[in-house]
């Protein structure tokens, strides 16, 4: 027809090639650039999926020393496009609590093996290697609460005086650290078609509120959760907060779990969305995510969830429960759960 008689004619194959040409130059010219200014670098920083675009160019500036932070999370693949025949030294940083990455595709990783790190295989075949002993984000009563996966530190009177001299207990509440149990059913948020727990967040916004209420500022304070539609609600509930005068409602954060991952905050609401009664504890079941939820807090953390459902389908939330329930059996004012939260006098 006309159309494509008038595009045969336009884009001739000389025409392809020579754009090909155009194209493949300007990349070079472009990568020629980035290694002349990287190349004055003394230190340059790159993310791991950038590797994949980049290699030529960082195997082209010769690193001696390679540092992989977050390396638990990063792919094996990644770490070994990052080495170049100049490099002599190359010191990985994770968590060996953290099991391994992800991959886009879930079948794939798992049927060639690509969800693995190299971090953590050297850890599973027992490489030597050096260990933080030593937090200083959390309070002992906060930081004790994973202890089942990081042990306490050996000199724990020091590590304690240096997690958190004369830490604050949080303005408002009786306990810093407090499992509030709600077995209200979970739904599905319209909008983003994600769990969602109104129950929950209408707790976790009432909280926010009363925090703020207490002193707070708002960017003290952290809402989290595992999905997007209970982030929704709980903004939604904010949102409405302020409309009926409560100043800062809604700016105070929230946001999912891995979305908050490498931040921290004065006080951490947690809600853990899933009460569905088939024991399924959706991306809390994993540790990574777990561990990520529980260690954002510096001085009080609360979560909200069904705490009977939790414990009952997860070691590490289970251990979490006890160690909370043998604070108030030791007589400690730090943790407990319990069907309510205890407000202090002001």
């Amino acid at each position: 027809d006309f159309r494509s008689s008038c595009e045969r004619r336009l884009v001739t194959p000389p025409a392809v090639s020579r754009y090909e040409k155009l194209v493949k130059d300007k990349s070079h010219l472009e990568r020629s650039l980035q290694h002349d200014v990287l190349g004055k670098a003394a230190l340059v920083g790159i993310t791991a999926p950038a590797l994949g675009k980049l290699a030529s160019l960082v195997g082209a500036l010769e690193p001696d020393v390679v540092l992989v932070d977050d390396a638990s999370e990063v792919l094996e693949s990644h770490v070994l496009v990052s080495l170049a025949p100049t490099t002599r030294h190359l010191i990985l940083v994770g968590d060996g609590a953290v099991p391994r990455p992800g991959t886009p595709s879930h079948r794939l990783g798992r049927q060639f093996r690509l969800e693995a790190s190299m971090f953590g295989r050297l850890l599973a075949r027992g490489v030597q290697h050096a260990a933080l002993t030593t937090q200083r984000r959390s309070p002992p009563h906060l930081s004790h609460v994973l202890a089942s996966l990081y042990p306490p530190p050996r000199d724990a009177a020091a590590a304690s005086a240096a997690a958190a001299p004369n830490a604050p207990s949080v303005r408002g509440v009786e306990r810093p650290l407090f499992w509030i149990h709600s077995d209200k059913a979970e739904e599905v948020e319209p909008r983003t078609r994600s769990r969602a727990n109104g129950h929950e967040a209408a707790f976790a916004a009432a909280l926010a509120v009363y925090l703020l209420r207490q002193g707070y500022e708002p960017s003290q304070l952290a809402v989290l959760t595992p999905y997007a539609g209970q982030v929704e609600l709980i903004g939604r509930e904010l949102r409405a907060a302020k409309a009926r005068g409560v100043a800062g409602a809604s700016d105070v954060p929230v946001q999912s779990v891995f979305g908050f991952e490498g931040q921290e905050a004065d006080v951490v609401v947690l809600s853990l969305v899933r009460s569905d009664g088939g024991g399924s504890l959706g991306p809390l079941q994993a540790d990574r995510c777990a561990v990520v939820s529980l260690s954002r807090a510096r001085q009080g953390l609360y979560v909200i969830g069904n705490a009977t459902l939790f414990r009952g389908a997860s070691r590490l939330w289970e251990d979490v429960a006890a160690r909370l329930d043998q604070q108030r059996r030791a007589g400690s004012e730090q943790g407990a759960v319990g069907d309510w939260l205890p407000p202090s006098a002001t």
